[in-house]
């Protein structure tokens, strides 16, 4: 299953959830996103060190 076609399937998911569960998969779904951009945040940070140390060796 494509990237696309997993977005459109939990969109699909998302529209047959009922309103008593909405709080509970909004929470979830904030969760998931805040851990990737904490992976994103420190990923680049990694980069930005080995750019500078390789940089300095560069030297």
């Amino acid at each position: 299953m494509s990237v696309i076609e997993k977005k459109k399937r939990i969109k699909q998911l998302i529209d047959k959830i009922s309103d008593d569960n909405l709080d509970e998969v909004f929470a979830a779904i904030q969760e998931l996103a805040s851990k990737d951009d904490k992976r994103k945040n420190i990923l680049s940070d990694l980069l930005k060190n080995e750019k500078a140390l390789f940089e300095k060796l560069a030297q």
